[in-house]
């Protein structure tokens, strides 16, 4: 999952820098948001716009989704992951930046547009309405964008603290590894020891056992114990028992 979930991503940032291209180019030829379509059909520079705002907060919820399935993979693919995942991370925030350059170009290149409207149509108080009504907007227009820049903004605030989050959480799971390697080394140690303590306890018992038997052996007189145990050999006694 967290494969498909890098590899989604790698598309979705290729397909938007596209979109990012031409919005650049619209920009440097001074076209403004809401052009109307070319000649030969293309998309007018507002569609664009709306699909790489679309993309972009695809891209960051995939990100969010990405960084937390990274944490679960196996350690082999982990790093792997985590370093395809900065590199969208890295891509993902140039993007930002560079719709941001296009949106702020866009502005500049709307107010133009509008003051030479309103140049053009200052002769009639029809073409003034109109003027008005398209200035109008072009300010609505503008102000999104400008909302638009602020959100990215916090994006990028937003994107810098999961990535330090991320970093610490990787430096505790190598320390948690190092204290479970040790612990391992330890729980073996203490089972070594446990089975000598083990194997001496019995080889006391049974040293034990065998002198209580010597003893009552000696001190008391079990029918048989003598012949059992030879003693019986010297006895000039034809019974001995």
């Amino acid at each position: 999952m967290a494969r498909d979930l890098v590899d989604r991503i790698g598309r979705l940032v290729a397909t938007t820098s596209a979109d990012v291209d031409a919005l650049e180019r619209t920009a440097a030829q001074g076209q403004g948001q809401g052009q109307s379509p070319a000649e030969d059909g293309g998309e007018t520079s507002k569609d664009i716009d709306s699909r790489v705002r679309s993309r972009l907060a695809d891209i960051q919820s995939l990100l969010d989704d990405a960084q937390d399935a990274v944490l679960d993979v196996r350690p082999s693919e982990k790093e792997l992951l985590t370093h395809l995942l900065s590199k969208h991370r890295s891509g993902f925030r140039l993007l930002q930046q560079r719709y941001r350059s296009s949106v702020l170009e866009a502005r500049a290149a709307i107010e133009a547009r509008a003051q030479a409207e309103r140049a053009a149509l200052a002769d009639a108080e029809s073409l003034v309405r109109a003027s008005n009504d398209v200035t109008a907007g072009l300010r609505q227009a503008v102000q999104m964008m400008s909302a638009e820049v602020e959100r990215s903004t916090e994006t990028v605030k937003l994107l810098d603290e999961s990535t330090r989050t991320l970093q610490k959480t990787s430096h505790e799971y190598s320390l948690m590894g190092d204290l479970l390697n040790v612990s391992s080394v330890i729980i073996k140690d203490l089972n070594g020891r446990d089975w000598k303590e083990r194997a001496m306890l019995a080889a006391g018992l049974a040293v034990f056992l065998s002198t209580v038997a010597y003893v009552i052996g000696r001190r008391v007189r079990i029918p048989g114990y003598r012949w059992l145990t030879g003693q019986c050999v010297d006895d000039p006694s034809w019974f001995c028992f």
